[in-house]
């Protein structure tokens, strides 16, 4: 008997893509101006950074001129991943065994045993129903 063994292998390949958003950040700068001889000072500054944004860079120049410089890092966020899926069918065939045909003497021989038995049931239904009848009387 031989038994044959297929295995059928399937991979799957996804290639996924995300975009991350990033929250807004801000940062901020506070400060009273005051004239002190005629010229623009800053009074009492206060300044908070942000997360990603550092804190506001404020100069105030002679002539009254407010600069404020505020810099933030460049974000650039990109993902991109493989998943892999694979699935194993393993197929087993068994030949299933047939007998041969039976050949024209086999069938011949039981032909002859059907009628036989045919034979030997009505003999006995005879036998039976004459007892029956003596019987009765």
């Amino acid at each position: 008997m031989i038994i044959e063994k297929e295995i059928t292998k399937t991979i799957t390949e996804t290639v996924h893509d995300t975009v991350f958003q990033v929250e807004k950040d801000s940062s901020y700068y506070r400060a009273y101006i005051d004239c002190v001889n005629g010229k623009p000072v800053l009074k009492d500054p206060e300044s908070k950074p942000g997360r990603k944004l550092k804190e506001p860079k404020v100069n105030l120049d002679d002539q009254g001129n407010l600069n404020v410089d505020c810099e933030a890092e460049a974000e650039e966020l990109f993902a991109q991943w493989k998943s892999t899926y694979e699935k194993e069918k393993i197929e087993i065939e068994v030949p299933v065994i047939v007998p041969a045909e039976l050949s024209w003497f086999q069938k011949l021989y039981l032909t002859m045993g059907k009628l036989f038995l045919i034979i030997i049931a009505c003999i006995v239904g005879y036998f039976i129903f004459k007892i029956i009848n003596n019987i009765r009387g």
